[in-house]
């Protein structure tokens, strides 16, 4: 779900930046935009958040065209989600509502079942390894951030777009540009403490993956910021070598699991060598 959620996004903002850019706006970026956007959210549930303020800076932008085109294809992309729902589960509700603890609800993921007179349990119920989750909230923002699973660790180029961030934020000469880095900088925030302040069972940095694999879905906003950082390292012979030399430990740490993302990210098989974690 995570590449699908990227390809949306990637196209969703195309379509908002476009309509945002050019001084005609075309009914068709709208509804470009509400279509792939809702998907995104389909892909990936905390990107209703993304959804959200792309509705709002397309209504901004037009509100006859959001009305007539943004809305209609992101009720088609909702209508079709929550009927492929019903049709599954015969409920509205998506699998993620139904993790109570059997006094608040149903738990879908607490479940047994027998095959050949043999009696299984969810694997929820007695979870090994990584998926115990992180008993420490801090180190598990440490982790995330810079540590095993680390979105600086692992990707250092997003170093570059985090500075962006700021650039525009701090000194873009067109506002345009200042919300947009503003949006993105929000977004980011959200997300990610959404995912910091979960409880413990779900602190496992996504379970056996080969990265944080819930903030890939940034990865069009954060390629997007980094661009005025780009532009001035491009000048320095020096700083365009930092740039490479950031892109390629970062294109290691891609092309480390290309035959199976399922597996856990090299810094943390590293760490795990050297004693330094046990899960």
């Amino acid at each position: 779900n995570h590449l699908p959620a990227i390809v949306c996004v990637t196209i969703a903002l195309d379509r908002a930046i476009a309509a945002w850019w050019h001084d005609t706006t075309s009914r068709r970026d709208f509804f470009v935009a509400g279509l792939f956007g809702t998907f995104a959210v389909a892909c990936e549930l905390p990107a209703l958040a993304f959804l959200g303020l792309l509705g709002l800076a397309m209504l901004a932008r037009s509100v006859r065209r959001t009305l007539t085109a943004f809305v209609p294809a992101a009720a088609i992309v909702a209508a079709g989600f929550f009927w492929t729902t019903y049709q599954a589960h015969g409920r509205l509700t998506i699998p993620y509502a139904e993790r109570g603890d059997g006094t608040t609800g149903e738990n879908w993921y607490d479940y047994t079942y027998e095959r050949n007179g043999k009696v299984y349990e969810s694997y929820w119920r007695n979870r090994v390894g990584i998926d115990r989750g992180e008993p420490s909230r801090l180190m598990y923002a440490v982790h995330v951030l810079i540590g095993h699973h680390g979105i600086f660790s692992l990707t250092p180029v997003w170093i570059l777009a985090f500075i962006g961030m700021g650039v525009w934020i701090a000194g873009a000469d067109d506002r345009r540009l200042r919300v947009l880095a503003a949006s993105i900088a929000l977004l980011t925030v959200v997300c990610l403490a959404f995912y910091l302040m979960r409880g413990q069972d779900d602190r496992n940095y996504g379970g056996m993956s080969c990265a944080f694999r819930w903030m890939l879905w940034f990865t069009p906003f954060w390629l997007t910021t980094m661009i005025p950082t780009l532009d001035r390292m491009a000048h320095s012979r020096l700083w365009r070598g930092t740039a490479l030399v950031l892109l390629a430990l970062s294109a290691l740490s891609a092309a480390y699991p290309t035959w199976n993302p399922w597996t856990h990210p090299w810094l943390l098989e590293y760490m795990t060598w050297l004693g330094w974690v046990r899960y």
